[in-house]
């Protein structure tokens, strides 16, 4: 009796795993309304000197947690001659309506977005609503360094 209970347990947390991967990429695309610009970039000074300055964002993977959590993978890279420098953070975060938190090594670091200016345009057969969206700069501290992440929301 206690090994069947048992299988059963473990038979429900596996068929409700594989019902999230199921919806994974809806969940990845449905759940974040802003956009991570390419202006973004890292600035890092390491000891010694020879990769210190500003990095260039090459690609980013925002990944889902759980319950507005998120975890963002950064990559970075810097050019010097014929050498390329990567560097790689990770930042976690909660987003929810109009805040986001970041988490780093040096603590929770809160931003607010604020609501899109709207603008009324008198038409000759009635009005236009037209929002438009805001870039926000977000620097967070990292190990040697801080990101400016650049968000259009």
């Amino acid at each position: 009796m206690r090994f069947l209970l048992l299988f059963l347990i473990i038979f429900n947390l596996f068929a409700n795993e594989e019902i999230y991967k199921a919806f994974e990429d809806e969940i990845k695309r449905t759940s974040l309304d802003f956009e991570i610009l390419d202006k973004t970039y890292a600035t890092y000074n390491f000891i010694g000197g020879f990769a210190d300055g500003e990095y260039r964002l090459k690609s980013y993977k925002i990944t889902p947690i759980k319950d507005n959590v998120y975890k963002l993978e950064l990559r970075f890279v810097k050019k010097k001659g014929i050498l390329r420098y990567y560097q790689d953070p990770i930042l976690y975060f909660w987003y929810k309506d109009n805040k986001i938190v970041f988490l780093s090594d040096r603590g929770k670091y809160r931003f607010t977005f604020s609501k899109p200016p709207i603008k009324i345009k008198k038409l000759k057969d009635g009005y236009e609503v037209v929002s438009s969206k805001r870039v926000y700069t977000f620097k967070i501290p990292v190990n040697s360094g801080e990101v400016v992440l650049k968000i259009r929301k």
